[in-house]
């Protein structure tokens, strides 16, 4: 990996099927391909797999949406950006701040986004318009979080935005008996931020980006945390940029989601200029451990230390035949009454990317009355009486002919 590149997202996925994650690498200028070679080296394969959109390329995600066993990628693109020396003096107000030209995106065309279909063979077909996934959306999305906050089935959306337009906390209605035509389900979301402890309001004076779902006590409810960070400079100094606070919101059924970040860590009473992040258990003691990118900073890594008696169950799913790491596929935890859901692949941080284990907080609960996996072949797995507190690998032999 020799070459210098403006860059900004990466995501790592077994396009090739041989077990080991090649990684994609999103920039100001050409995308990047890596292969992993399965020796500790990469191989820069852009141009045979046809993926070097040469662009303002962002976020970036692999997922098989045609569920053929070959992973695709999809690409989400900024804007027409064209760097001219005179528009560096142009200022505009808004918001009560001055705007450089150069940062809104208002003063740039819009770009269109990518969807690479995995051919099989080492390369791929876009095909974002004939899928109908080219545009972006109006405000200014950073950071998504997908979970099953209230337990009742399906996935709602957390998504961040820019000053001033709040982040939405999109609730899944599906569930709810809303149908089309035909009877079938329909997909309907409804903006609940503002009701579920003001993480609309919260957001206004803020620009939110990385986030995500997380049951940080093991209490059996996802909590959420958001990496914020200024992008207007600092009202005495414009060589930096203006540093605001991380947020994490501990979810109480009932009172809604509560912010807790500077009780929860001295660190995080200090503001810093945020943009990526990503969760993961990284030393496998059961709790969900946080990474922050911080723009010309330091990055951080939040180690829980959270106490309690909270029991956790930690799954990692594998398969031969396609699709080795089982994008895509869905499970469900039931402990008493409760069921608990996850899908493998879901979320997407921003510019960055969440470790694949499905984690699950389980309260007081020592064992799981049943478990069951979707394979995204279509094939159903159920377990019992499983025991709690342990990292479970379940393999599962893919057959996508049917």
């Amino acid at each position: 990996m020799d070459k210098a590149s403006f860059g900004l997202a990466a995501a790592w996925g077994d396009y090739d099927n041989d077990g080991d994650l090649d990684l994609y690498l999103t920039n100001y200028g050409p995308n990047l391909l890596y292969r992993n070679n399965g020796d500790g080296t990469f191989t820069d394969v852009t141009a045979q797999a046809r993926v070097g959109d040469s662009g303002f390329s962002a976020g970036c995600g692999w997922g098989d949406y045609d569920n053929d066993g070959d992973i695709d990628l999809y690409v989400a693109t900024y804007v027409k950006f064209k760097y001219r020396a005179e528009d560096a003096a142009i200022i505009s107000q808004q918001y009560g701040s001055e705007i450089p030209y150069t940062i809104n995106p208002s003063s740039y065309p819009p770009a269109s986004n990518r969807l690479y279909r995995n051919n099989g063979d080492g390369t791929f077909a876009e095909v974002a318009e004939a899928a109908g996934v080219l545009a972006a959306d109006y405000r200014g999305a950073m950071g998504m979080a997908v979970g099953d906050y209230e337990h009742d089935g399906d996935f709602d959306l957390f998504v961040t935005h820019w000053i001033a337009q709040e982040n939405a906390f999109f609730e899944n209605r599906i569930v709810g008996g809303f149908s089309d035509e035909q009877g079938k389900p329909r997909l309907f979301f409804t903006d609940e931020a503002d009701m579920l402890g003001g993480l609309g309001q919260i957001s206004l004076n803020m620009v939110g980006w990385a986030t995500g779902f997380a049951d940080f006590d093991n209490d059996s409810n996802p909590d959420l945390w958001i990496v914020n960070g200024h992008t207007l400079e600092m009202a005495d100094d414009n060589t930096l940029l203006q540093p605001q606070r991380m947020h994490l919101f501990h979810h109480e059924p009932g009172r809604g989601f509560i912010e807790v970040g500077q009780q929860a860590a001295p660190v995080l009473a200090k503001p810093v200029v945020g943009r990526g992040g990503a969760q993961a258990d990284y030393d496998g003691d059961g709790k969900i451990d946080i990474a922050v990118m911080v723009h010309s900073g330091v990055p951080l890594l939040l180690h829980n230390t959270s106490t309690g008696d909270g029991h956790w169950l930690a799954l990692r799913l594998r398969q031969s035949g396609g699709n080795t790491y089982a994008l895509g596929a869905r499970v469900t935890v039931r402990t008493g009454e409760l069921v608990q859901t996850a899908q493998v692949g879901a979320e997407g941080s921003y510019l960055s990317q969440h470790h694949s284990d499905r984690h699950f907080g389980l309260g007081p609960a020592t064992q799981i009355d049943e478990l069951t996996i979707y394979w995204p072949d279509g094939a159903v797995e159920k377990h019992q009486d499983i025991e709690s507190d342990r990292l479970l690998t379940f393999k599962h032999v893919a057959d996508y002919r049917h």
